[in-house]
């Protein structure tokens, strides 16, 4: 189990739609997507479902792009 949070900044002009994904594992996101307002910040948990060693990547997409969180055990 790990944390991440994401933070939109207080700068930006708009609501941001953003979902998460995983690659090379198996993972589950409390929330899975969600909206950020200019300045908020949002917590997410993450239940990694497969077995260690193993290096794969936590993907959080917005329409703007993808951020790729590499995970290694």
């Amino acid at each position: 189990m790990c944390s991440v949070l994401l933070q939109l900044s207080p700068n930006a002009s708009g609501n941001l739609r953003w979902s998460a994904t995983d690659s090379g594992i198996i993972a589950f996101f409390i929330p899975s997507k969600g909206i950020l307002s200019p300045g908020q910040q949002q917590s997410i948990i993450v239940y990694v479902d497969t077995s260690c060693p193993r290096a794969a990547f936590l993907i959080f997409s917005t329409k703007n792009g993808k951020i790729a969180i590499p995970w290694n055990c």
